[in-house]
């Protein structure tokens, strides 16, 4: 049942799959917290292709708290920056990848080695940065429950083995391959392909899942859905809208896409508060971004699942809610 209710300062938005619970813009999702293996090894290493640098240095692992990452390939328009990696990992709450931001639109990175990211730290742009960050590993994503982003602009992630560009330039997402002229004529990226003859993961994000609480000190008689986690009692909100629910999220108005060849949240909850959250799950097949980076299926030719459990949520409220949207093969919601 979806129940609709007018948006107000302490209203949460959201779809759901509990009885009797929920308005209309985000979902909600019940069960017990799953605990995900952790990889066998990992931190930021340079796979020195695309001439990224990390605390200074093009092939180093960095396993200090913040890891700052400079260099990398600047297209000819100065609007998107290319970054490489032959392992990225942030085991542990404390730790951090600052992304320096030149001043472009985009932000591209894709990691090479072939083990999974374990995304359990901060990721962030730098101060005054408004690119879109695009992170991209063919042998997996985790997010653990303390993953933060700090960013200025929208956040992609995705298990794709090729990250398309304008122009017909295609750049291999799982293999440490420079780029040559073609640098020069890159865009912003337009596509992500998953090849049917080779194997792509999954993404998962694990959390605690949501708490769910009813009232307002301001509105005592109103039936009020207030979501919140491991925070804030309802009305503790600032008063003009609400905090959101996850670390994981985006500023107000930007975007979060999950793509990948199956899609878990356990637990996990994204906030885009006034914006809007895409998971595209594809296993074979070419997804395209449209402008607002919404996902276009187009070019799909197979699709996996997605599955939300463990009291999962994707968060868009505002006073003028986003929206949710998914795309799939069969969408599972434990509750």
């Amino acid at each position: 049942m979806l129940v609709s209710q007018g948006a107000v300062a302490y209203t949460r938005h959201l779809w759901h799959l509990l009885p009797q619970v929920g308005i209309g813009a985000g979902m909600v999702f019940g069960g017990d917290l799953a605990i995900m293996p952790r990889p066998a090894v990992g931190q930021i290493a340079g796979d020195g292709s695309l001439g990224s640098l990390i605390n200074g240095s093009a092939t180093g692992r960095c396993l200090a708290a913040t890891c700052t990452i400079t260099g990398g390939s600047l297209n000819a328009a100065g609007s998107t920056l290319l970054h490489s990696f032959g392992q990225f990992s942030l085991e542990d709450a404390g730790q951090s990848a600052l992304f320096v931001d030149p001043g472009v639109n985009d932000i591209v990175v894709r990691v090479t080695g072939g083990l999974a990211s374990l995304l359990n730290g901060e990721i962030q742009a730098s101060a005054g940065s408004r690119a879109n960050l695009f992170f991209v590993n063919p042998s997996g994503i985790r997010f653990g429950p303390t993953a933060q982003l700090s960013l200025g602009g929208a956040f992609i992630a995705s298990t794709a083995h090729q990250i398309a560009f304008g122009h017909g330039v295609m750049l291999l997402s799982g293999s440490a391959t420079p780029l040559g002229g073609e640098l020069l004529t890159i865009s912003a990226p337009v596509g992500l392909g998953f090849l049917a003859s080779e194997t792509s993961a999954s993404i998962t994000v694990q959390g605690t899942g949501h708490l769910l609480a009813f009232g307002a000190p301001d509105l005592p008689s109103a039936f009020v859905n207030r979501i919140f986690q491991q925070g804030p009692p309802p009305g503790a909100g600032p008063p003009g809208g609400l905090l959101p629910l996850s670390d994981l999220a985006v500023r107000p108005g930007a975007a979060i896409a999950l793509v990948a060849n199956g899609i878990d949240l356990a637990g996990g909850n994204l906030s885009a508060v006034g914006g809007q959250i895409e998971l595209g799950s594809v296993s074979a097949g070419t997804v395209l971004f449209n402008p607002d980076l919404s996902l276009d299926y187009g070019d799909v030719d197979a699709f996996a699942d997605i599955s939300l459990s463990d009291r999962a949520t994707l968060e868009v409220s505002d006073r003028t809610p986003g929206r949710v949207l998914l795309g799939g093969r069969d969408i599972f919601g434990d509750g």
